[in-house]
Parts: C-alpha cells; sequence; structure tokens
C-alpha cells in the first residue's frame, strides 16, 4: 500500500466534497456481446491493471491506495438498463448518482449497458483514470472480443483477490523541483490561507469584467444545489451530441494536420463562432477562457524516464488554458491557428505539473473547499479531445 499524492488526492477530495461525480466514455459495437463472453473479456482486462482492482482506504486517517481484497462480481462492474440511447436526461442521471465509493472493497469504475449490451459507456473516476485510460481499457476489450469469436461459460466472478500488484506512485511525487519553485513552495501556503480569507470580499474588484458572461446564468447558483453549502453540484445541464462519420473524421483530421492545427482548436473555434452569434443583449463581457487538459505521458517519459506501459492506465494530465476575444473579427481557421498556437506553447511547459505540485505543501480538502466558495467560474468551458480512436 503507498499514500495517495497530493494531485491524486485532489480528485479524491473534490469527489469528497460532491463537486464530482465521474467521468465517462461511451462505444457503440456492431452487435451485442453476451453476458458470457462480456464477463470472459472484463475478467482478463482487469487482471492487466492494479487501478482496475484498487480503491482508496484511510489509514490513521490517511488516505492510501491498495488492492481491494474480496471477489468482484460481474455485476458490480456491469449494469444493464433499460435506455437505449445516450440522451440529455440520462447523461445528467449519470453525472448525478454514478459516485463511487471509497474506504471500501469495490472498484471505482463500471460499464453501463445500454441498448442490450450493444453501447457500452465506461465510467470512471478522476482518481485512478484519465480520458486515455478509459480508451486503453476498451482498447483492451475490443482485442479481446474481436479474437473471441463466442464463449459460452458466465463468469459471475471477475476478480478473486489474486492481485498483488500495487498501483504504481504517481510521476509527479517524484517529479524534480528545481530552486524557483522550491521558493513558491514555501509562500504557497501562505497565499493559499490568504486567499481563503480575503478572496471573496476582493472578488468583485479583482474578477476580469471582460470575461463572457449570460446575463440570465447566476453563478453559484447555476452549479450548485444549494448556494450557501455549495457542496452538490446540480448537474441539469443542456447536452447536445453531434456525430461525425469516421470517414468524414478521417477527411477533417487530414485538413488539420495540412493547416497545421489540431481537432482540439478547430472544436474550440466552433464553439466561439458559436457564441459570436449570440444576441449581445444576451451577455457581457467578449473574453472566452478554455480550460484544455493536456495529457504528460511524452513530458513524463523524458523526465522520469518511465516505461510506456507503466503509464497507459492512471491520470496522468495538467491544466492547460486558452483565451481569446469574440469580438477578433477572424473566421474559424484563423481562430484555430490563434488557439492552436496557445495550445502547443503549453504542450511541454512543466510549470504546470509545478502548480499542481504546490498541492503537496496545501491542506488539500480545505483549498479545494475555497475554491468552491469563490464568486465567479475560472472559465467559460473546458474542452477534451481524446483524438481519432479506432478500437480495433
Amino acid at each position: 500500500m503507498r499514500q495517495l499524492s497530493s494531485f491524486e488526492e485532489y480528485f479524491y477530495q473534490r469527489r469528497n466534497l460532491n463537486l464530482h461525480s465521474c467521468f465517462y466514455l461511451a462505444i457503440t459495437l456492431n452487435e451485442s456481446p453476451s453476458r458470457e463472453l462480456l464477463s470472459h473479456v472484463i475478467t482478463k482486462v482487469i487482471s492487466r491493471y492494479p487501478q482496475l482492482y484498487s480503491n482508496v482506504f484511510l489509514q490513521d486517517e490517511k488516505p492510501i491506495v491498495r488492492p481491494i481484497e474480496s471477489f468482484i462480481y460481474f455485476t458490480d462492474v456491469v449494469e444493464y438498463i433499460q435506455e437505449e440511447q445516450l440522451t440529455e436526461e440520462l447523461i445528467n442521471q449519470i453525472f448525478r448518482t454514478v459516485k463511487f465509493k471509497y474506504h471500501d472493497d469495490v472498484p471505482i469504475w463500471k460499464i453501463l449497458a445500454l441498448n442490450g449490451g450493444r453501447c457500452l459507456v465506461l465510467c470512471l473516476d478522476h482518481v485512478f483514470f484519465d480520458g486515455l485510460s478509459g480508451v486503453k481499457f476498451l482498447e483492451n476489450m475490443m482485442e479481446e472480443l474481436n479474437t473471441i469469436e463466442c464463449f459460452s461459460n458466465y463468469q459471475d466472478i471477475v476478480y478473486k483477490c489474486e492481485g498483488k500488484e500495487l498501483v504504481p506512485k504517481h510521476p509527479y511525487s517524484n517529479w524534480p523541483i528545481p530552486w524557483k519553485w522550491k521558493m513558491i513552495r514555501l509562500l504557497a501556503p501562505l497565499f493559499v490561507k490568504l486567499d481563503s480569507y480575503i478572496g471573496p470580499w476582493v472578488a468583485n474588484f479583482t474578477h476580469d469584467s471582460s470575461m463572457l458572461n449570460f446575463n440570465r446564468y447566476e453563478f453559484p447558483k447555476g452549479i450548485f444545489r444549494d448556494v450557501v453549502k455549495r457542496d452538490e453540484i446540480r448537474n441539469d445541464n443542456c447536452q447536445l451530441t453531434f456525430s461525425i462519420p469516421a470517414e468524414n473524421l478521417e477527411q477533417l483530421l487530414v485538413k488539420c494536420k495540412k493547416h497545421n492545427v489540431s481537432l482540439t482548436s478547430i472544436l474550440i473555434s466552433v464553439f466561439i463562432a458559436s457564441l459570436k452569434e449570440v444576441d449581445p443583449s444576451m451577455i457581457h463581457g467578449s473574453q472566452v477562457t478554455v480550460d484544455v487538459p493536456v495529457n504528460t505521458r511524452n513530458l513524463i517519459k523524458s523526465t522520469m524516464n518511465i516505461d510506456a506501459k507503466e503509464l497507459e492506465m492512471g491520470n496522468f494530465i495538467m491544466a492547460g488554458k486558452v483565451t481569446y476575444d469574440i469580438t477578433e473579427d477572424t473566421d474559424l481557421l484563423h481562430t484555430s491557428k490563434k488557439i492552436q498556437d496557445q495550445i502547443v506553447k503549453q504542450k511541454d511547459d512543466v510549470d504546470s505539473i509545478h502548480t499542481s505540485k504546490l498541492l503537496d505543501v496545501v491542506n488539500v480538502e480545505d483549498y479545494i473547499a475555497s475554491m468552491a466558495n469563490k464568486k465567479f467560474p475560472g472559465s467559460t468551458f473546458e474542452m477534451t479531445n481524446l483524438g481519432f480512436q479506432k478500437f480495433s
């Protein structure tokens, strides 16, 4: 067993405080696998990654990581539901109700099987997983499904407490700290305490009035169920879905490469173009700020000399951020290039990792609670793009 890193504890405490539930990655199959086949496949995938058979426990009131010490049953990790597709109502229901239990011998992930199992929604907790971990899980699953034509023996037990491998220590824990950041780490606790005391009082004066806001959206009323306690997210969002056929997506990626932009910057630009069409009387401010999680696997490999296999499953991201003023008169491609320039500059910027490591020297739970008491949201929206995945 080992203690949680401060980076992992951030996501653990955020979930404990009901400020996040889970995230999901969905895949639609050509046909529904039988329960017998799916149970066999999941048994094989679980055995490969300790994150899939581990949880967070308390020891001397401190969160630690260790393998689960009881059987995992198929019904623990696969739930068949009546819905046939991911509707707005179902998506919000997932965010409201799929909350994994810590401190217990149960996994912190599960699959929701829609339409008899043809649509599989993989729900994951951020403590051990990021989006690319979900991709790796589904890749492993599809590899097994494509290898085995049929399997007639249903496996009620998919994990038999045989996992002895621990979830590896998070690479950020051993990240080399330069002198500049050692000095900042000495001052960080003071700044956090100062912000928690005076932050709410000075928020009106320090908030960037140019940030785009919708006049009818009230913060924090729009996000928290109880604006006084601020201890639970509403999760009643408007969910919009658009589908791009695989062949069209491949053509789009070719065009992105030709113009030296990414799909991420294109998608952000599409959202910005939509915001430009909003009636000016419905908004105030024009500055759009977008959070962009950045995959750090390549940075970890080059800095820490860690094998790529060890980075297949885990939460290896850092916070990226891009800004754009919607009053700028540019077309979609030029907007994308401006966004792409900002993304590229942050791709290998280790300062974001050092910033996250400041959690080492503060009380993580208190820090997250203070963030929930901010008077304004920190960004307009977040863009997560897992790239083009064939899952075959």
